[in-house]
């Protein structure tokens, strides 16, 4: 029986050795989570999801933004578009009309021998992008002649300078290259200008001297708007 108690034992302990512990099976077929399994695993979910997140975000994002996008660039596409219903006012108060007249002055305020008076062109500034109020947009003289009010810019046609006016002389002078007008508006002299200065248009109603302000090229003989 020694021998055979001892043989089961052997037995036993072989199988033990080869077959390992209850537990051991398990072991080899589903092995334990270390730590940084764990931690990796924790990670990563929370990361996949994260990215899902952002992408719709931005997805969702870029698709509204489209909106303002192709409004934008309509308007950039059309900057100077005109305003329904806008309208520019001087400095005295008054809406550039339909034509684009600005009310400058009275008739009253012209002096009756002719004398040239000048006048700022105040208006608001107004396109697509900018809306700036009550802005310097120009310069006139004004005259009478008889029964009617005489324009003219005050920019020298040769290069654009501001002309002066001479009262002794009776005349217009441009400081920057010497080109000098008569009291009418003509070139006089060795005038380098190419052209006499450029009159605007006019109208009186009921006393109130309007004036349509624009601007002309220069150093051209003919007088084109720009």
């Amino acid at each position: 029986m020694g021998s055979g108690r001892g043989g089961w034992l052997m037995s036993e302990k072989e199988r033990y050795r080869v077959e390992g512990s209850p537990g051991a099976e398990r072991s080899q077929r589903a092995p334990a989570e270390t730590a940084h399994d764990v931690a990796v695993r924790d990670i990563t979910l929370p990361s996949r999801r994260s990215f899902f997140v952002r992408a719709s975000a931005v997805l969702i994002g870029g698709i509204v933004s489209l909106f303002p996008l192709a409004a934008g660039l309509f308007t950039f596409l059309d900057p100077l578009r005109p305003r329904k219903g806008a309208q520019r006012r001087d400095s005295g108060g008054s809406a550039m009309d339909d034509e684009g007249f600005v009310d400058v002055t009275t008739l009253e305020a012209l002096p009756e021998d002719g004398t040239p008076q000048l006048f700022q062109i105040i208006a608001d500034r107004k396109d697509a992008w900018t809306f700036i109020p009550n802005q310097p947009i120009g310069a006139v003289y004004l005259r009478k002649e008889g029964d009617d009010v005489i324009a003219f810019s005050v920019a020298c046609p040769h290069a654009g300078c501001a002309v002066d006016f001479d009262p002794v002389e009776r005349e217009f002078e441009c400081p920057c290259h010497r080109s000098s007008f008569t009291l009418a508006g003509e070139r006089s002299g060795d005038s380098p200008s190419a052209r006499n200065l450029d009159r605007l248009n006019v109208k009186n109603e009921e006393g109130r001297v309007k004036v349509r302000y624009q601007n002309f090229r220069t150093g051209v003989a003919e007088q084109i708007p720009e």
